[in-house]
């Protein structure tokens, strides 16, 4: 390697269980289900289009004005 070529170096920004271990709990259900039943189950706080919107999914989703 000569001296004025560049070493690179792998980094590891997040830790490795970052995602399983910042989940809420119905993400942590949800997963739990799946294990064991062996197909996607999803547990919705709200319709399909109000989760979506919550998620950043969609941009369409016109949220209901406050009382």
């Amino acid at each position: 390697m000569s001296k004025d070529s560049i070493k690179i170096v792998p980094m590891r920004l997040l830790a490795q269980d970052y995602y399983a271990s910042n989940l809420g709990f119905f993400c942590k259900k949800e997963i739990q289900v799946q294990k064991i039943v062996k197909f996607p189950v999803k547990f919705r706080v709200g319709s399909v289009p109000y989760c979506d919107a919550m998620e950043g999914k969609t941009t369409n989703y016109s949220f209901p004005a406050p009382h």
